[in-house]
Parts: structure tokens; sequence; C-alpha cells
């Protein structure tokens, strides 16, 4: 099954990256205890990875490409969520099967609300060499 999702408060941060020097959307963000780290690559040169978000799990170690929909200058980044993505990050925030009951949808509003909307490029910078550390 596929979920749908508006990853809206993208706009400003999308804004901002595109009138960068450097056209880069990174940053992470933390839920619960999932560490999800969200990059955009903006280059117009680069047509493979133009409407791709990719989020990289930094607990379970694994990047996911997703692909974005919608007019984005007007606040649309509509994903579909298929169940390996689902799974995934579900995987990512390391819940006890045991603690009750898990809603999803009300996950990536969190995942959604935790989204900076301003970045330094500083900070692009540091989130990209922990990546590699």
């Amino acid at each position: 099954m596929t979920t749908q999702f508006n990853f809206n408060k993208l706009n400003n941060i999308y804004a901002e990256a595109i009138a960068s020097d450097d056209k880069t959307l990174i940053f992470e963000t933390k839920v619960g205890k999932g560490r999800f780290l969200f990059m955009m690559f903006l280059s117009d040169e680069d047509k493979d990875s133009k409407d791709k978000l990719f989020i990289y799990l930094r607990n379970t170690n694994l990047i996911k490409p997703v692909k974005v929909y919608g007019n984005h200058s007007k606040g649309q980044f509509e994903v579909y969520i298929k169940d390996e993505l689902k799974e995934a990050l579900i995987k990512e925030l390391q819940l006890n099967s045991s603690s009750g009951s898990f809603d999803f949808k009300n996950f990536l509003e969190q995942l959604n609300s935790s989204i900076p909307q301003s970045i330094n490029r500083d900070n692009k910078i540091t989130e990209l060499r922990k990546i590699e550390a």
C-alpha cells in the first residue's frame, strides 16, 4: 500500500536552496529515536537528482531516494511512500513492538513539523562531513 504525503514544511528551505550558490538542501532532524538526514540537489545540470529527496537513515545506515511531485514554489512536495520505504522509516525509529499502536501518518506529520525553516551553509557542510565519518 502506498501512502501519499506532502512535506510542505520544505517550502522555505527549498526556496533558500534555490537562491543559494550551492543549490543544495541538507539538514538532519530527529523524531523519537530516529535520525533522518534530508538532502536535495537542485542544480539544473543534474537532471537525475532533480525532484528527488534523499533520506539518509542514520541508525540503520540506509539512504533512500524519494521522487517529489508538485509545484515546489507553491509549497507542494508530494511523495508516495511505498511499503519498502515505510518499513525502513519505521525500523529507523527503533520501536519496541510491544509498546502500543503506531500511527504512520502521525509520524510523517512529526517528521514534517521537525523540518527547519532556515539552514546556514556551514550546517550543510557539517552534515555532509558526518556522513563520511
